[in-house]
């Protein structure tokens, strides 16, 4: 069972990158696929690419979460993170479906257990339904790459074929997909996600509230 959980985390993980396509930055940068591949193994020279894009994407996602100044700065960021590894799934159910193999179970309880994160993110970031698909449109053809790749590193780890991978997720989807939530894969992101302004707005009366604005704006405590 243990290596049923490792194929899901592997397969999660390296979808990461995508915080570089949503909101602009892909569009403004070009930046694609094979750089991030190419990247990754200059970074990780010693491990599998799928392993080195897992590495290189969580730190990527964190420092450009970093380099936002503001909480509510950092929640955009967080929120396009996570709109990046939530369209994952949905390439996933596709792509297996093209394989013969029905991943309904899987899909059904990853959407359910991330209802809230979605919610929060779609809110965040004032998207609209179609918008949403009008991103996945834009993102799915490197998206292949990315996952497809960390498919197939999975598949040879566990010495099974893709397809069978695909059953996998399915056939142990209470196990992986719980073990592979959001705030699992990266407590960091999904603390900015979840950021409530209500909050801290509990705790402060009178002129700290003003003074509380000012430093939301200039990212200060």
């Amino acid at each position: 069972m243990k290596k049923f959980i490792i194929l899901g985390v592997g397969i999660f993980l390296s979808i990461f990158y995508l915080v570089n396509f949503l909101k602009g930055y892909f569009f403004e940068e070009a930046y694609n696929a094979d750089q991030m591949i190419r990247e990754a193994k200059e970074a990780y020279p010693s491990v599998p690419e799928a392993v080195a894009i897992k590495k290189l994407s969580v730190e990527m996602s964190e420092n450009i979460l970093n380099s936002q100044t503001s909480k509510i700065g950092k929640q955009k960021k967080a929120a396009d993170v996570f709109l990046g590894f939530y369209l994952s799934a949905r390439y996933k159910d596709e792509y297996c479906r093209d394989l013969g193999v029905d991943i309904s179970s899987f899909s059904s309880l990853f959407n359910k257990l991330h209802a809230k994160e979605y919610a929060k993110a779609i809110d965040v970031q004032e998207y609209s339904t179609s918008e949403i698909d009008d991103l996945y449109r834009k993102i799915k053809p490197q998206m292949n790459k990315v996952i497809i790749l960390s498919m197939q590193h999975d598949a040879a780890e566990a010495g099974l074929s893709i397809a069978q991978v695909c059953q996998v997720m399915d056939a142990y989807s209470a196990i992986i997909v719980p073990e592979d939530h959001f705030s699992n894969v990266s407590p960091v992101v999904y603390e900015s996600l979840m950021y409530n302004i209500e909050d801290d707005f509990d705790i402060l009366r009178g002129d700290d509230v003003s003074q509380f604005l000012k430093n939301l704006e200039t990212g200060t405590r």
